[in-house]
């Protein structure tokens, strides 16, 4: 087993066990969008749309954008009720409030110790997985760099997002 087995094979693990809708919409976010925490937390449903069908755009604060998988997509549009408000934050906690980034970290670490894992799994080991992966799949390195700069500068690689390359 290589280093990138067992690196999605957690990944995946993580995903199983993660029943709620919202945490798991938040991992795969995470990982496939190479998300951190505090941007997480600031996402709006006026920041994202529908391309293609079955694919999302997220439009970043920081004005970058990246193309969701259709499983990631499909997980944030289960979280939308028809009443939803464009300006209303995807993420909140039960009570309706904002989440914190440090409570999105607790959220993982709670997730990791739900499969089990012994080692202390947080949002970045997330986003260092992506990257591994994505390395080890052929992805090149400048779009990995700027996938995890969440969507900036893109340049040549505009449209596209190393996500594309992983499992």
């Amino acid at each position: 087993m290589t280093a990138l087995d067992r690196a999605e094979d957690w990944f995946r693990q993580l995903l199983a066990a993660e029943r709620n809708h919202r945490n798991n919409a938040m991992l795969r976010l995470i990982y496939y969008a190479g998300l951190r925490p505090e941007e997480l937390t600031m996402i709006r449903w006026q920041d994202v749309r529908a391309i293609g069908g079955n694919q999302g755009l997220l439009t970043l604060p920081s004005g970058g954008e990246l193309l969701l998988p259709s499983h990631c997509w499909s997980h944030l549009l289960y979280l939308r009720s028809p009443d939803t408000q464009a300006r209303s934050l995807i993420f909140l906690s039960r009570h309706g409030a904002a989440l914190s980034p440090a409570r999105v970290s607790g959220i993982v670490r709670n997730a990791a110790r739900r499969v089990g894992l012994t080692f202390p799994c947080t949002a970045q080991q997330l986003w260092d997985c992506h990257a591994q992966s994505a390395v080890e799949r052929g992805a090149p390195i400048a779009l990995i760099a700027a996938t995890l700069r969440t969507g900036q500068n893109l340049g040549r690689y505009a449209g596209q997002t190393s996500a594309a390359y992983l499992g």
